[in-house]
């Protein structure tokens, strides 16, 4: 198997180095700059943990549980609908208006 190099390897995954170097070293593989290699094996398994990482992530939030940020994500929805709605009702009245003689 290849090589990659970590920068190659950041640039593939649209991080910088140091992320990678982070994750990499967290997940225990032990690299110390950007022109260091790692093996196609080691690059397939910070591929699967960012992967992992990417799906559960929540939001991080000071302060709340994740029942507060469900009542946060469906307050934004309601918002959300309501300016859609309001644009709706001023477009129509705006056209009704102009066909106005």
């Amino acid at each position: 198997m290849a090589n990659v190099r970590v920068f190659s390897l950041a640039r593939d995954l649209n991080l910088t180095s140091q992320e990678v170097i982070s994750k990499l070293r967290s997940i225990g593989i032990e690299v110390r700059t950007a022109s260091s290699s790692v093996d196609e094996d080691t690059a397939d398994k910070l591929r699967r943990a960012l992967k992992i990482d990417q799906l559960t992530r929540k939001r991080k939030r000071i302060y709340g549980s994740e029942e507060d940020e469900d009542d946060r994500d469906k307050q934004a929805r309601e918002q959300a609908e309501r300016i859609a709605a309001c644009s709706r009702a001023c477009f129509s009245r705006s056209s009704s208006s102009s066909s106005l003689p």
